[in-house]
């Protein structure tokens, strides 16, 4: 294993933030749980999305893991209470237990102010319920709303939860702060007709108990006055149908049976949908209060109107996820949460779906608006004022994701741009490339390969593979082999195939395969360029070498043939002015020094057609021979310096470094007027570094690239760029001068 090896166990993914403890704590392998922590692993580090290990074991039901994950966590109260929470939330009794055996508190509170009494209540979770009562759970805890865990089953409409409440001593005549409302009116106003004969008759035992209670101690006859009307003891189905129940009062014998008036659903607001509703700016208070009437009023008739709604999209040509997406955004879909918050939410979400789904949102407003046609004949017409509030922010919440849509993927394009703009060779390229397309997808995990021949089979085609399938072998990378959920794979142009691996099985939707195939073809491009741009730079390199082979030609010839001549010329001109008459031994000595001054000028010539002294003597004698020669041609201070470390430079980087350096000095003497000069090579943040500083009258570099040189700033930035390095020229007039080389110190040591 890696750990055993070295590997850092809280080593985090560059991408999720996840550690390994993390990872293994979400997927519930114990024996690699046991195996990090015995290693040192931190229990507490959270990933990106702020989950702990704790809390991914919890969430995926591991007991066992998160066992181990607790007792080495050592007291943490409230991240386990808030796991209680979440645990009565999705109804994990098991979970629930271990958390309560390793000391959760039964009526820890989430940030709602809710207990898990509260969720278990509203869930209607009869099981979850029970457990935390036998644990000693307020049943009477209020929430942030002032609720208690009755007026949350009344809003479930779980009997048997309410039942268990009740007879643990929930209070029926406890209400909420935010309406005033006690359970039974919860009960009423959702239509829950077995729930409110049970709180009815529940409220009547207590009224009789207290009367006989009291006549047994008086020895009086019960008054009349605490006697029920027989009325009251009928079925209530007739006077709480789900009209009667929202309209904007209710029967006159409810109060009588609740022995107190009831607040008119006019001036009720209930705890449902509160957080948005706060925070919203576009609604006023009226406005808020319909909403929530309206929602109340949606409810009992939800699943009435998702059939209705889902006949009226199956005859129109839509799969199965555009038609879980549409339910997903329907008035009857805010109904069933208790948030606008979490309805917003949701509608983000099935929004960007639907926009993968390649669906217009035009074509998506006129399906909402069938939907309100549905509905029109279910409320008789009422509420139309809150229902074009609720459609007005569920079309801004669609806008909003798909706009989230497109510009991820304009980011997306813009990265790859950038990433074949900022890409030093064809390897730093893949790596960035396949970088952004991870990112973009959300995906775990990518690799983008170049292949030496075209796929063939499934892999010549996208390809969509689930985890223990067969087409998993054709994971080319095996570290990713195995490790997924399920995987995407994606050949581009033949030349390369992009493989990424998500956590969760990720079918691509249309759109998003639309995607990868515009990405493909952009990463094909950035490919070809870089390749070419590679060609270029080696068949440049290679004329360079035909080039340098042929000055050091042209070197030796004038050396051998040329220059010889000259010396032998001079030597018969020296010969004949001894011996010629006086009269014509100034003209003599004139022709000898002509040719002695050709002679020099030719060896100048030869030593800049090949640099035979950086062969000869190395890199750091010949910078030293240059700064010399150039103190005796310029009255000017040259100051030297060369870092330790240069030696074992490539010939080609000791050469280009010489020319520079040699063309830069050159171009002092003729046009700097400078009277300080600064030669510094060194290394700095692994390159090379080669700098020329003059304090001379500086110049426009713009300018100076157009003019003739005898090596010119142009060819000085092509040399550099044959070893992926650059060459800057900083200069203004007035300000001096200095030239930068910079080479990369894998091309400088000869790794190509």
């Amino acid at each position: 294993m890696l750990i055993l090896r070295g590997a850092h166990v809280d080593q985090a993914d560059p991408v999720s933030g996840s550690t390994p403890l993390n990872e293994a704590a979400r997927k519930g392998h114990r024996e690699l749980v046991a195996v990090l922590l015995e290693k040192g692993a931190d229990p507490k580090l959270r990933d990106n999305s702020g989950a702990s290990p704790i809390e991914n074991a919890a969430r995926g039901r591991h007991a066992e893991a998160l066992e181990l994950l607790i007792a080495a966590a050592g007291p943490a109260d409230a991240e386990i209470g808030a796991l209680l929470s979440e645990s009565a939330i999705k109804g994990q009794t098991d979970i629930a237990d271990l958390l309560i055996a390793k000391g959760a508190h039964v009526d820890a509170r989430d940030k709602s102010g809710a207990t898990p009494l509260h969720q278990a209540a509203l869930k209607g979770n009869l099981a979850f319920a029970t457990l935390l009562l036998q644990h000693g759970a307020d049943v009477n805890a209020r929430d942030g709303d002032g609720a208690t865990p009755l007026h949350n089953a009344a809003l479930s409409g779980r009997r048997e939860v309410a039942a268990l409440l009740l007879d643990k001593g929930a209070n029926l005549e406890a209400r909420d702060s935010e309406s005033g409302a006690t359970p039974l009116y919860h009960a009423a106003a959702w239509g829950r007709t077995e729930l409110v004969e049970l709180l009815v008759r529940r409220r009547q035992r207590q009224e009789q108990g207290r009367c006989h209670a009291a006549g047994r101690r008086r020895k009086e006859q019960l008054p009349r006055s605490c006697r029920h009307p027989k009325a009251t003891r009928r079925p209530l189905t007739a006077q709480f149908s789900p009209r009667r129940a929202n309209s904007a009062s209710f029967p006159q014998n409810l109060q009588i049976l609740v022995g107190q008036p009831i607040m008119a659903a006019a001036g009720f607001q209930p705890a449902l949908h509160r957080t948005l509703m706060r925070n919203a700016t576009l609604f006023t208070p009226d406005a808020r209060r319909h909403l929530r009437l309206l929602l109340r009023s949606i409810r009992p008739l939800a699943d009435r109107l998702d059939r209705q709604f889902r006949a009226i999209l199956r005859q129109r040509p839509y799969d199965a996820l555009q038609i879980r997406a549409f339910l997903g955004i329907t008035p009857a879909a805010a109904s069933r949460l208790r948030t606008l918050d979490q309805f917003l939410e949701q509608v983000e979400y099935q929004g960007r779906r639907l926009s993968r789904l390649n669906l217009p949102l035009s074509e998506v407003g006129e399906i909402l608006g069938e939907f309100g046609a549905a509905l029109d004949p279910a409320l008789a017409g009422a509420f139309a004022p809150a229902r074009e509030q609720l459609q007005l922010i569920t079309l801004l919440a669609l806008n909003q994701s798909y706009f989230q849509v497109r510009e991820a993927e304009s980011q997306a394009f813009f990265g790859l741009y950038h990433a074949e703009a900022e890409a030093v060779g064809l390897e730093d390229l893949l790596a960035r490339l396949v970088n952004v397309l991870t990112r973009t997808f959300r995906a775990r995990s990518g690799r983008l390969q170049l292949l030496t021949t075209p796929p063939t089979g499934k892999l010549a085609r996208p390809l969509y593979i689930q985890h223990g399938t067969r087409d998993e072998q054709l994971i080319a990378c095996p570290f990713m082999r195995g490790a997924h959920a399920s995987y995407w794979s994606f050949p581009i142009q033949k030349v390369a195939l992009l493989q990424l691996g998500f956590d969760v099985p990720y079918p691509w939707m249309p759109r998003e395969l639309a995607m990868l195939h515009a990405a493909g073809a952009r990463c094909f491009e950035a490919m070809e360029r870089v390749r070419m741009q590679g060609e270029v730079r080696r068949l440049e390199a290679g004329a360079r070498r035909t080039e340098e082979a042929e000055r050091r030609r042209i070197g030796r010839d004038l050396h051998d043939e040329a220059g010889q001549s000259l010396v032998l010329l001079r030597l018969q001109l020296e010969m004949m002015e001894k011996d010629a008459p006086d009269a014509l031994r100034p003209r003599l000595a004139q022709a000898r020094l002509i040719a002695e001054r050709t002679v020099d000028e030719l060896r100048r010539a030869i030593a800049a057609l090949s640099p035979a002294v950086v062969e000869r003597l190395g890199l750091e004698a010949a910078l030293r021979q240059l700064a010399a020669r150039f103190a005796k041609q310029q009255s000017a201070h040259v100051q030297l310096r060369i870092s330790p470390g240069i030696a074992g430079l490539s010939a080609e980087s000791q050469e280009v470094i010489y020319r520079v350096a040699g063309e830069a000095l050159q171009n002092v003497l003729k046009h700097s007027q400078a009277t300080s000069v600064k030669l510094l090579l060194g290394l700095a943040d692994k390159k090379i570094r080669l700098s020329v500083q003059d304090d001379g009258v500086g110049f426009s570099p713009e300018t100076a690239q157009g003019k003739p040189m005898s090596f010119g700033l142009a060819g000085m930035q092509e040399r550099a760029a044959l070893l992926g390095g650059t060459l800057v020229v900083r200069s203004a007039p007035g300000k001096g001068a200095t030239v930068i080389l910079e080479l990369p110190r894998a091309s400088a040591k000869g790794v190509r």
